[in-house]
């Protein structure tokens, strides 16, 4: 299970001290805020994100974090990294075709709305937590906590002025212009030397978290060995944060820990408190293991709870076929060639193999 969607953390290096005066938000406004992203990330509108994104309420929380002293103008350096940061196109190529962005729920802690989105895709999963503010009668995203990074937006950009805002002028030019190769190279796909960089950067910025991130997304393109390093070195510092569980999971999928995957799974839904879409995860490691009536059970409850996903129809008509039962076979093959997001490739390449699926 891939990790995906870092990318553009990597533009977003320049902020801007200051103390917005916050409104609070109703839960109305965090209501409609969610409905309205979730409808323009679903037409993948460009800047369905960094359009929500209040500048002033995001540079406040950084400043709270290492209290900057930051240079006059330097939050409109931090607009531009933003806008060319390519976060929606990031979150576009994950979902591919079948893939989506949608909102998990609206909840309130502490006096403030937060809203959860999650990633879906072929490639895996991911959860972005977002804190929402009200400045300027503009409701919007303050922070957002993003579960493959395990940490906040804010404190994963505040780990990187650390290894840059410290250096020498020429220093932090040659640090930034890394930063921006390992992002060229990941983009072109050449993860060899994506690697290298990664190797090559100095200590302040190689034992970042969110550096471990993006080598954990550069190996997972090379080899299973060198991926699995990169995951054992990310648990290594980070293994006992339940956040790490997302990550995890690729280690223990690589080493058949399907005990462990289904723990990880069961620690990201009740941090989440809680997500439909988890029981059809749940299914594929119970597959997995062998245990195909406890996996059966989790992709029928996913159909209850999420009729419109597709994936858990798909799961049950094939297992249906492995017990012979060619009634359900028949089912839920049926249901799940009437689906919109149904491959027509599944649906061909059964046909020819089990003819009276269409019977």
């Amino acid at each position: 299970m891939k990790i995906r969607n870092t990318l553009f953390l990597i533009g977003l290096l320049f902020l801007i001290g200051c103390t917005p005066k916050e409104e609070s938000v109703t839960k109305d406004e965090a209501l409609k805020f969610a409905e309205e992203m979730e409808i323009a990330a679903a037409k993948k509108e460009s800047n369905f994100f960094s359009s929500r994104v209040v500048m002033d309420a995001f540079a406040d929380r950084i400043q709270k974090i290492k209290n900057y002293d930051y240079a006059e103008g330097v939050k409109k350096g931090m607009k531009r990294g933003l806008n060319k940061s390519n976060f929606e196109q990031a979150i576009f190529e994950s979902m591919g075709k079948n893939g989506s962005f949608e909102r998990v729920k609206v909840y309130k802690k502490n006096n403030k709305f937060y809203t959860i989105f999650r990633l879906y895709s072929d490639n895996g999963i991911n959860y972005y937590d977002m804190e929402l503010t009200k400045l300027s009668n503009k409701v919007g995203i303050a922070d957002m906590f993003i579960f493959a990074t395990g940490e906040n937006f804010s404190s994963s950009i505040s780990d990187l002025f650390v290894g840059i805002l410290n250096e020498k002028e020429t220093k932090m030019q040659n640090d930034l212009d890394q930063l921006n190769t390992i992002k060229k190279l990941m983009v072109l796909k050449n993860y060899k030397e994506a690697k290298n960089e990664i190797n090559s950067m100095p200590s302040k910025l190689r034992n970042t978290r969110i550096v471990d991130i993006l080598d954990i997304q550069i190996s997972s393109e090379l080899d299973e060995e060198t991926h699995l390093k990169a995951i054992q070195n990310f648990e290594r510092k980070y293994g006992n944060d339940a956040s790490a569980q997302l990550i995890l999971l690729d280690k223990y999928f690589i080493n058949k820990e399907y005990e462990k995957a289904i723990n990880a799974i069961n620690i990201i839904d009740s941090v989440i408190n809680k997500d439909v879409l988890l029981d059809y995860y749940r299914g594929l490691i119970y597959n997995l293991k062998g245990d195909e009536k406890a996996a059966m059970l989790s992709f029928e409850k996913t159909i209850r709870n999420k009729p419109d996903f597709e994936g858990s129809y798909a799961e049950l008509f094939v297992c249906y076929i492995n017990n012979g039962d060619k009634q359900n076979a028949k089912k839920y093959f049926l249901l799940y060639s009437k689906m919109k997001k149904a491959s027509s490739e599944v649906i061909d390449s059964y046909l020819i193999k089990y003819p009276y699926l269409k019977d």
